[in-house]
């Protein structure tokens, strides 16, 4: 998928994607930023009352990868690594929640982890790729914003999480 940033507003949703009911989650990607947009998105769910089981994305001005998940208890798990998501090279990105940790991955390496029970189970919800979705107000319909600039590719959603070796060998996995 090629999206071109904020200017263009390009971006993908699937209606009633689906969404892991085991608590257990992967998302994994390759992903190219020509530039690194304010808070940009890789891919992330909401539902109709706003919330959603996870984001992917890039931490606010600074660049770094950012993932947040609502556990079971709804509660968010934030997790976010600082070195800056290189410009014009393609990365290996990948969000584990394994029943007991959020694990961050970028090239095949674990770089943030946290305590974490699982995500919360969640009906219909959207899944927006190069793209947040965001309520605008109560009562209205998701809004586009944070705009990923670049190219997102190979990205995959499994309702289970996939090991730390799995995880490098995609990332040694040439496209």
């Amino acid at each position: 998928l090629r999206v071109e940033g904020t200017n263009a507003r390009h971006y993908a949703v699937v209606d009633n994607a689906p969404a892991s009911d085991t608590g257990l989650l992967t998302l994994t990607a390759w992903v190219y930023a020509n530039t690194r947009g304010r808070s940009a998105t890789i891919a992330n769910t909401r539902s109709a009352e706003g919330n959603g089981q996870f984001q992917l994305g890039l931490l606010s001005d600074q660049g770094g990868l950012f993932a947040e998940v609502l556990d079971r208890d709804g509660q968010s798990v934030r997790l976010s690594d600082p070195a800056p998501l290189p410009i014009n090279s393609w990365q290996h990105v990948a969000l584990v929640a394994d029943g007991e940790f959020l694990s961050l991955y970028r090239d095949g390496k674990r770089v943030a982890q946290a305590p974490c029970t699982g995500v919360r189970s969640i009906e219909q919800q959207q899944l927006a790729i190069g793209a947040g979705l965001l309520p605008v107000s109560e009562n209205q319909p998701l809004s586009p914003s944070r705009f990923w600039d670049g190219r997102i590719d190979e990205l995959a959603i499994l309702g289970s999480p996939m090991s730390p070796e799995d995880i490098s060998i995609l990332n040694q996995t040439p496209f």
